[in-house]
């Protein structure tokens, strides 16, 4: 349904990209912005839950608190090093399906 989405692309027709560290080798790499997905499933989705949700008791709009050891919670990444610009990544980096 997500799967095959094309690049997504500036007003000029550039693609886009983003930076993304790598836990394996300790650095960061460009990688390409995907266009918005389509969720068309969502209403259906929802149906589903609110009729399971109608046999469950308690109220709809209970809120549930998040542990201090959630992983959300500690750090915006992992990084070791600080994050380079993207247009430096993109300088940088050698793809191994292009041959130039």
């Amino acid at each position: 349904m997500h799967r095959n989405r094309e690049i997504a692309t500036t007003a000029d027709g550039t693609p886009r990209y983003r930076a993304q560290y790598s836990k394996k080798t300790k650095r960061w790499r460009p990688v390409a912005l995907l266009k918005p997905k389509a969720y068309s499933y969502i209403p259906d989705l929802l149906v589903q839950i609110f009729q399971t949700r109608r046999s469950v008791p308690g109220r709809v709009d209970q809120r549930i608190v998040r542990s201090a050891e959630d992983p959300r919670n500690i750090a915006a990444n992992i990084a070791i090093i600080p994050r380079p610009t993207v247009q430096q990544l993109l300088s940088e980096h050698k793809s191994r399906f292009t041959t130039e």
